[in-house]
This record gives structure tokens, sequence and C-alpha cells, in this order.
């Protein structure tokens, strides 16, 4: 019976795996898409004071560049406010396509709640959880965690540790999936879509996400 269940363990560990590495290389292989400015402005001032350090000091990041603001003086939520900000920027650029908010998480700093928004596709029929990753560093693309259990594999979603997840009351098995790179130093961005997480498709412009998941 112990064996069994290993064996088991091991063909699920290995399925995530497999499919960390295709949503990987999918990411890898979507085309940039232009990140208009004035979207990402738009979406900087929270009005809260625990943030207005670190929101100015991503402002003048992506107006100039992320070398602008010395190491020494950074402030500390800088990365907090980054994906913040890159989440915000996600859902604003879905809801434009035509998909209806269900579930995001109130700033200014992002982190710790599993998924980061679940919307619903245009045709109202496809409950969609999407994992926004977004940066300053004009060298590199960010990238979803891998581990033990990788970011959006059907075990991570289904962990009892997703908050997000859970406060939808769902698994991973009840939801079709996206995920959305930021990089703001080159003011690009780049997506991949999975209706089962089987299939991963690269986001080839916006009226794919208009059609999901017709792709």
């Amino acid at each position: 019976m112990t064996e069994d269940h290993a064996e088991v363990g091991s063909r699920k560990m290995n399925a995530d795996r497999t499919f960390g590495d295709r949503i990987g290389a999918a990411l890898r292989s979507a085309p940039a898409l232009t990140l208009p400015p004035d979207l990402v402005e738009s979406c900087i001032d929270s009005g809260q004071a625990s943030a207005q350090l670190a929101e100015s000091q991503f402002r003048s990041a992506f107006q100039r560049s992320l070398e602008a603001i010395p190491r020494r003086t950074r402030a500390g939520g800088l990365n907090g406010v980054t994906g913040h900000i890159s989440e915000s920027v996600a859902e604003l650029i879905l809801v434009e396509a035509g998909w209806s908010p269900v579930e995001h998480f109130v700033g200014p700093f992002s982190g710790g709640h599993g998924i980061d928004l679940a919307l619903l596709s245009p045709s109202l029929e496809h409950l969609v959880v999407v994992e926004v990753k977004g940066t300053l560093q004009p060298s590199r693309w960010p990238r979803l965690t891998r581990g033990e259990i990788d970011q959006m594999s059907l075990e991570w979603l289904s962990a009892p540790g997703n908050a997000g997840m859970r406060s939808l009351g769902l698994d991973g098995t009840a939801v079709s999936g996206v995920v959305l790179l930021f990089q703001f130093a080159r003011r690009q961005w780049k997506g991949v879509l999975t209706a089962d997480f089987e299939a991963v498709l690269p986001l080839s412009n916006l009226r794919e996400l208009a059609d999901f998941p017709a792709l």
C-alpha cells in the first residue's frame, strides 16, 4: 500500500513539473506586446500613506530607470508595490478585453494570497484565475516560481495555503488560467492562456483575450 501511494505521488509530481515546463516554454515563446505608459501611470497612486515612498520610487524607475534610484535608498515596499501595480494593469487590460472581475486583492502591496485575480471570460462561461508578475529590471523577464509545487499547477491552485482559491471555494479543476508578465523597463508585456491546465498557448494579440477560450 505504501509503495502504491508513493508511486501515485511521484506521478502527480511529474505531471505538475511537466506542466511547469510547458508553461515556462510558452512564456518564453510568447511575443512581447507594447505596454502603454499612460496605462501604467494610471495605476500608480493608491492614495495610501504606507506606500507613498515606494510608489514615488516606482514612478521614477518607470519614467527613467531603476538605476536612477540607488539601491541603498530603495523603499522596502518597492517590490510589493511593483507587484500590486502589475495586478492593477493586468486587470485593466482584461476588463478592456471584455472580462468581468470576480476577485482581486486591495493594495497597495502584493503578495501572500496565492492567485492574483479571478475574472469571468467575455462569454461568462469560464472562471479564469490569473497569476501576474512584474519587474523593473531591464535585463530579464519575471518568472513563475518553480519548486516542490510549481505556480499555476493544479496542485498549487488546490493547495490549502492558496488563500485566493480558498476564498472562491474552488480547486484547480474548476477554473481556467492566464499568466501575464510585465517588463516595465522595456514597456512590454506578454502572456499565456490555458483552458484546462494541459495545453498552454502564448498570447499573440489582444483579440485572443476577447476570444478566450476559442484558441
